[in-house]
């Protein structure tokens, strides 16, 4: 590297009153980057030049440049981060202009392991064999739990990591959590970058909702995508016992539900004709109803049972899916000729528009949404029949995976460990009266859409659901009446369970781990408990019921009534089918005394989701259940579109590293959702408030930066020109105020609005 190195002279009475500022236009940056160094110099002194100096910390000989300011004393300059001999750590930039001198400081990633002096290189085996160990479960406060963990009581898994070479790494952390007959109960991870030599205490969190011996196992990944061992996998067994002011098990009752709709509080809300797909969006609380006799989509508010828009679609609609994270919609269309495409039409859940068409030129029907890859999963049928993929943020058609000669049906998908299952019959035509078929489900790999199994499952396989918690995939066997049941970690059938006549429609509701199936041959729906896996219930007096929707988070199913211009709502009377805890029979005082999900389980709205001091509600995006969690945390799961609080938080909490002259602070007002907050203050005189808005809320999703590139800052109301600081920790401002100031507001792009 070459620089332009100056040699500055300056007298004593230069360095009267001068100044110089000095700032990078991020706080940290990777190999290939480019890094902006700017600032101001004042007053402007003739023949003089500004000299910045760069020191590395492991890079022996310092870069220099030298820069003439612009007339308004203002300079920058932007230069490539290409280091192959740097490794990483904290870079410091001096800025010297005629006797005065500032300095700030970036952090610098460097070049990732797989690229370390040879660029470009992605090597394919582990470069890694950082040191794992002393796995631990810990509180939600970091400290350890040595004892039995409660039922319900959040916990941490966490160990020791630390990057042992000299680069930076790139890791994912996953923790599967199975009981004592080996069934998955969770599996969770996040990702991240460890630097050279750095070391960390990675941890996800669980609740568990019942008692037994659990183990948890910790596998460090090189990423999601490429399961090379980082290090050894390792693992902790502990002891979950019930929570003492629970009905132990001996105490429980059954709940009785008849053959009619005793159980349920049935409501039928009118919509358009021939009634069939149904999806449920549980964050927005919207109902998508698709009409196929009107072609049109009845969207529902599930909170007033009321229509609030009707969507033109195209002929025929089917199937519904719905990605809650993004809110988008995504409907089937088969048309009503040969001449006709079939299409998934896209909508936009917030104004109930219509903003794409995929032609899939075959008749598509069912379709399921990955929330965490975006990815959209279409059954289509016809001479070329195959599950179509569609890219949920392009609307683009990347794949068609075809099973020729085969009758497909439906489809799901388990967004954990991104596996796709899909229905079909495999038909072996020896003559016209001589035919047989075999009933599969298929698994589709996610990430290659590779299929990787076909299980074996009964006559004419139909609907099918997943309850991602359990692992447990269910499958409605349309030609011989039961339900197959399927172990997600061995692919084999658990159990067989026999149900009304012609199963097609099948839902699983996660939350209550239960089974709702449509059986049109006797116009019945059968309920199932998830966790016995036996027939509890069967709710009689539809018409033609074909496909289901469910709602978790109100304990509701929706029944299409295809033959009709209806459709039914039924909402549970209890939180669980079959054998149920007494939660219920607690006063609300005490429910609201137990943690989030028990609250949630005993029939709380998650929304009035009550938390101890200190701790703030935010509702999970996919499911709508509630947790508890630290204010900086909030904003941690906010901006990864995990959750959402429902409301904004007032808290003595700082977050923002503040100071103040002439007054005193008094509260501040987080709103992650709309990238808001609030300080509410006292003044005593004109003062100023100076704040630095942390890399938790300014950095953590390089996509979404609710205060970092865009602000506003109101004064009571009144928008003032305030300059947004870039500094290692943050993004800084000094405002001043007047005196009778009571409140500043600074407000950044909207959290998930992509930049």
């Amino acid at each position: 590297m070459t620089f332009l190195v100056a040699a500055v002279s300056f007298s004593p009475q230069d360095a009267h009153a001068q100044s110089v500022t000095v700032y990078t236009d991020k706080p940290s940056y990777s190999y290939g980057d480019n890094y902006t160094i700017s600032g101001k110099v004042n007053p402007v002194v003739p023949n003089h030049v500004i000299s910045i100096v760069i020191l590395s910390p492991n890079y022996p000989h310092p870069a220099s440049v030298s820069l003439v300011p612009n007339s308004d004393g203002s300079y920058l300059y932007t230069l490539p981060l290409k280091f192959n001999d740097v490794l990483a750590g904290n870079f410091t930039v001096i800025a010297q202009y005629a006797g005065a001198k500032n300095q700030t400081t970036f952090s610098y990633i460097g070049l990732p392991c797989n690229q370390l002096n040879n660029p470009g290189n992605i090597y394919s085996a582990p470069i890694i064999r950082g040191p794992a160990s002393n796995p631990r479960i810990i509180d939600s406060f970091g400290n350890a739990i040595t004892g039995p963990v409660k039922v319900g009581q959040q916990i941490q898994i966490t160990y020791d990591l630390a990057n042992g070479l000299n680069c930076a790494q790139p890791f994912a952390y996953l923790v599967q959590i199975q009981d004592l007959n080996g069934i998955t109960v969770s599996l969770s991870w996040i990702t991240g970058t460890l630097l050279a030599g750095q070391s960390l205490n990675p941890a996800q969190s669980w609740t568990p909702q019942y008692n037994g011996t659990y183990t948890a196992q910790i596998f460090t990944w090189q990423r999601l995508d490429n399961p090379n061992a980082l290090a050894p996998p390792v693992s902790v067994t502990f002891d979950v016992v019930p929570k003492s002011n629970l009905i132990q098990s001996s105490q429980v009752v059954p709940l009785v539900v008849s053959s009619t709709r005793a159980g349920f509080i049935p409501l039928n809300i009118t919509v358009g004709n021939g009634p069939e797909g149904i999806g449920v969006n549980p964050v927005t609380k919207m109902v998508y109803i698709a009409n196929d006799d009107n072609s049109s989509v009845s969207v529902i508010n599930a909170t007033t049972n009321s229509i609030v828009a009707t969507i033109k679609v195209g002929t025929n609609p089917q199937g519904v899916g719905v990605n809650p994270k993004t809110n988008m919609i995504y409907v089937t269309t088969n048309g009503e000729s040969d001449q006709e495409d079939g299409n998934v039409s896209v909508i936009n859940g917030s104004n109930y528009k219509v903003i794409a068409n995929v032609s899939l030129a075959t008749e598509p029907f069912d379709v399921a949404v990955n929330p965490l890859t975006n990815m959209i999963y279409v059954t289509t049928s016809g001479v070329n029949a195959s599950l179509a993929v569609i890219n949920g943020s392009s609307y683009h058609l990347v794949a068609k995976i075809p099973f020729n000669a085969m009758e497909i049906e439906m489809v799901d998908v388990n967004p954990l460990n991104n596996l796709v299952y899909m229905t079909y019959s495999f038909y072996h035509f020896y003559s016209v009266s001589n035919q047989t078929s075999r009933g599969l489900v298929a698994i589709i790999n996610g990430s290659s859409n590779d299929i990787i199994d076909n299980i074996q499952v009964g006559s004419a396989p139909y609907g099918i659901g997943i309850n991602p918690k359990t692992n447990m995939i269910y499958v409605a066997n349309s030609g011989d009446n039961t339900i197959s049941v399927i172990n997600g970690i061995t692919r084999t059938i658990v159990k067989t369970i026999p149900v009304g006549s012609t199963p097609v429609g099948l839902r699983v509701d996660t939350q209550k781990d239960m089974v709702f199936v449509a059986n049109p041959g006797k116009n019945t729906v059968s309920v199932i408990n998830g966790t016995t896996n036996s027939l509890t219930s069967t709710i009689s007096g539809f018409r033609n019921p074909r496909l289901l929707g469910v709602n978790p988070t109100a304990s509701t199913i929706y029944v299409d009534n295809s033959d009709s211009n209806f459709i039914t709502k039924l909402t549970y009377v209890k939180d669980c089918i079959g054998e149920c805890e007494k939660a219920s029979t607690l006063s609300y005082n005490e429910i609201i005394a137990l943690p989030p999900l028990q609250q949630f389980e005993s029939g709380i709205d998650p929304f009035k989701t009550q938390c101890k001091n200190g701790l703030v509600l935010v509702i999970a995006a996919d499911d709508g259940s509630p947790a508890c969690v630290k204010t900086d945390t909030a904003f941690r799961l906010s901006a990864l579109e995990w959750g959402y609080p429902p409301s904004p938080f007032i808290t003595k909490t700082d977050l923002l590293n503040s100071t103040i002259s002439g007054g005193k602070i008094k509260e501040f007002q987080y709103d992650p959702q709309s990238a808001s907050i609030i300080i509410k203050i006292q003044t005593v005189s004109d003062g100023s408030l100076f704040i630095t808005i942390p890399k938790i809320i300014t950095d953590l999703n390089p996509s979404h930066k609710p205060f970092k590139d865009f602000h506003t800052v109101l004064v009571d109301g009144m928008e003032e020109n305030i300059d947004l600081i870039p500094t290692a920790n943050g993004s800084s401002f000094t405002i001043p105020f007047t005196n009778g100031t009571q409140e500043i507001e600074i407000i950044g792009n909207q959290v998930g609005q992509q930049n």
